[in-house]
């Protein structure tokens, strides 16, 4: 029987020629474990309300005002990926996400994640969870590489890269730009995205998870006291390639909302969309 797979991704209205760019590439990926895996993309759209100026922050909780809780809105037009795309032997789904919130995160990747795995995780073997920005080496055979690897232990529900950073706070977390889960362990061990779980003592200067993107995962494991071996983080080098405009570590999405639209940031697009149609029918 072959297994099931969902890759779970959102973006911005700004930014659809990215993720056409991560789902052809991650599909042409796909397409090498096509015999074993029946694959089903969900896909988010998500226009962040954080991009916002008048946006204001509590000086004391570091979250947004209660007039922000909702932290996305419509978009201004349609734009149906998948018909634009028609990505042959997979499923697609697109979801509007301008009605979701959280009272545990207001970051568009990790709400996205959570309502993924609240109504659609049962339904699967494993899941890819990945940011638009992410381009997969479709050299490489994905799929065969990540499943080999939770399979290796049987305790395994999560791959992924771990941060820390200790500047003016101490933050710990599990990357959210590529996350690979064995949906039978990560129910098992009750982990989530989203939640209310605190990894540092309240006496230390901390990063609320809050606002910090996949703390509160890497939280639920040493909440639930899951084994460490449960977090897997040594993955095949050279699987994906995260875009990053130069000399910054932050995104694209926040590096248009810090700085526009750069010259960087439009060749990015350029080269998204260029990747699109020379890579689209092979």
């Amino acid at each position: 029987m072959k297994s099931k797979i969902a890759v779970v991704t959102a973006f911005s209205e700004r930014c659809s020629s990215l993720v056409k760019q991560f789902l052809v590439s991650c599909h042409l990926s796909a397409s090498k474990y096509i015999e074993l895996a029946d694959f089903h993309y969900f896909v988010y759209e998500c226009n962040w309300i954080g991009e916002h100026s008048s946006l204001k922050i509590d000086e004391i909780t570091r979250k947004p005002q209660a007039e922000f809780l909702r932290p996305f809105y419509e978009f201004s037009k349609p734009i149906q990926i998948n018909n634009e795309l028609l990505l042959p032997n997979c499923e697609f789904t697109q979801i509007n996400a301008s009605e979701l919130n959280s009272i545990y995160s207001w970051l568009p990747d990790i709400i996205t994640y959570q309502d993924f795995c609240d109504k659609y995780i049962n339904e699967f073997d494993y899941v890819l969870f990945c940011h638009d920005d992410i381009i997969i080496n479709d050299k490489k055979n994905l799929f065969s590489s990540l499943i080999a690897t939770a399979e290796r232990n049987s305790e395994i529900a999560v791959i992924g890269e771990t941060h820390l950073e200790c500047y003016g706070y101490i933050s710990a977390r599990i990357y959210p730009h590529f996350v690979f889960i064995k949906t039978s362990k990560f129910l098992e061990y009750k982990l989530s995205w989203a939640n209310g779980y605190r990894i540092f003592d309240n006496s230390l200067k901390s990063r609320d998870p809050y606002n910090d993107g996949g703390a509160g995962l890497l939280a639920s494991i040493y909440q639930n006291n899951v084994k460490p071996w449960a977090l897997y983080t040594n993955m095949e080098k050279n699987l994906f390639h995260h875009l990053r405009p130069a000399n910054i570590s932050v995104g694209i999405e926040t590096s248009i909302i810090n700085s526009g639209y750069t010259e960087e940031i439009l060749s990015l697009f350029d080269h998204a969309e260029k990747y699109v149609a020379c890579n689209l029918w092979k």
